[in-house]
């Protein structure tokens, strides 16, 4: 019993000494995003930058000058293996695990989701706004899929539905939209529906539909 005691008391006595202290700082509340670039602090006391090596288990990470950039591939989790070169060779530090997911971003049409809307303002709009938001990130994500619809006097005069992959889908690539849109005229009700946004090939993102009634 008293070399059980002991072995106990010497584990509880070491265990913090050895642990090590790991702090990691991404650019938004130590998440992880798809399609951009994560810069991340990775800050071991004792250590410098150059002296860390981190890989991840999900996509790859590189050491800038000042910082680590990740890079994930999908989302989920990701781990951080950290190790550390010192005088008597490369020690272990440990691991972190950081959430991946996907920026968000705010859609509108002419600065509006619904509502009234100058028949003017309309024409005048190419396409649709998605700055990202809840982030640091400055960067607009592209909306790739929407319906057009256009009704007059309760009878739909354009249903048409856009999709451009990657790039973000602009009115005058299509004849027909163009038009439509050009020639709105008070009264129109015009609709979209089936929006999706893009950030990266994992995150594809449905956005709620919008209806504006067009004034003069």
């Amino acid at each position: 019993m008293k070399i059980a005691i002991t072995i106990i008391l010497c584990y509880s006595f070491f265990f913090p000494v050895l642990a090590q202290q790991i702090t990691v700082h991404t650019t938004y509340k130590n998440i992880v995003y798809l399609g951009v670039n994560n810069a991340t602090d990775i800050i071991v006391p004792g250590y410098k930058l150059s002296d860390l090596s981190v890989t991840s288990d999900n996509g790859t990470i590189e050491k800038g000058e000042f910082a680590f950039v990740i890079h994930p591939e999908h989302l989920g989790t990701l781990n951080l293996t950290i190790k550390a070169s010192a005088k008597e060779g490369v020690r272990d530090i440990g691991t972190q695990t950081l959430p991946v997911q996907c920026l968000e971003a705010d859609v509108t049409f002419a600065g509006k989701k619904s509502g009234e809307l100058r028949a003017a303002t309309a024409r005048q709009a190419i396409g649709f706004s998605a700055p990202v938001i809840k982030s640091m990130f400055d960067a607009q994500a592209p909306v790739v899929q929407a319906r057009v619809r256009i009704i007059r006097n309760y009878v739909e005069i354009v249903n048409k539905f856009l999709d451009n992959n990657d790039v973000s889908i602009r009115f005058y690539g299509d004849s027909e939209v163009q038009q439509a849109i050009s020639n709105l005229m008070k009264g129109d009700i015009l609709r979209f529906s089936e929006i999706k946004y893009k950030v990266d090939d994992s995150c594809l993102i449905s956005v709620p539909d919008m209806e504006f009634t067009i004034t003069d």
